[in-house]
């Protein structure tokens, strides 16, 4: 698994930020995708790091993604974890978090 962590290995709250993403969906867009967005990412195994991609084809059109910091629609098809961390370390610069938080971000 690409992002296999050793069981007892501790998850910092900046590992958990730079790879996790939280997505809010409307009630209509749950049942579009069937209990899909509940199950584990096939980005985290398949080396390409696109997490929206399993949704493609599944939400209605009149769906979108947004990125919640930037304001800016994602992309599904391209928006890759490597987008989320640069939004991550971002916010971190933003609230002035310390430094070896931002330097744990992988880039």
């Amino acid at each position: 698994m690409w992002l296999a962590r050793p069981i007892d290995a501790p998850v910092s709250p900046v590992f958990f930020l730079s790879n996790g993403i939280a997505t809010a969906m409307h009630v209509t867009e749950e049942r579009a995708l069937g209990g899909d967005y509940r199950t584990p990412n096939p980005c985290y195994d398949d080396g390409r790091g696109l997490p929206f991609l399993r949704y493609v084809g599944k939400l209605p059109s009149t769906s979108s993604i947004w990125n919640v910091f930037t304001g800016q629609e994602i992309d599904m098809m391209t928006f890759t974890l490597a987008n989320h961390r640069q939004t991550v370390r971002a916010l971190l610069e933003r609230v002035a978090a310390p430094a070896e938080w931002i330097n744990e971000i992988p880039v």
